[in-house]
């Protein structure tokens, strides 16, 4: 049996969560910019779109969406991987890190779809 406190601890989260969402296509919008900076050649968009990467992996565990969590971090270590390297990323690696950042996306509006269903009686 919950108490009130549990319930207000409950409703709380869900609160934060519905926000996190409701952020999240800025989220999104601010990674695809970053990519745009990448596609560009600017030398350090690519480090720049790793940390945005790894800040979502972060705080999507944080707030109880583990799909953006994981496929920003797969995004991440991509990045990462991409930074260690001496060359710029040439078609390949773009074409790679374009498709990492919609999986984020579609984890996003997943979280948001499931979100916006009405609990389960």
């Amino acid at each position: 049996m919950s108490t009130p406190a549990d319930d207000a601890l409950s409703e709380a989260l869900r609160q934060l969560r519905l926000e996190y969402l409701a952020e999240s296509g800025q989220k999104v919008a601010q990674l695809w910019a970053i990519f745009e900076r990448v596609e560009a050649g600017d030398q350090g968009a690519l480090s720049d779109l790793r940390q945005a990467l790894h800040k979502l992996a972060g705080s999507g565990g944080s707030y109880g969406f583990p799909e953006v969590s994981s496929r920003s971090r797969e995004g991440e270590l991509t990045a990462e991987r991409f930074t260690a390297s001496a060359e710029a990323p040439g078609p390949p690696q773009l074409d790679e890190l374009r498709e990492l950042l919609r999986g984020v996306s579609e984890a996003f509006e997943r979280a948001r779809t499931s979100q916006a269903e009405p609990p389960a009686a």
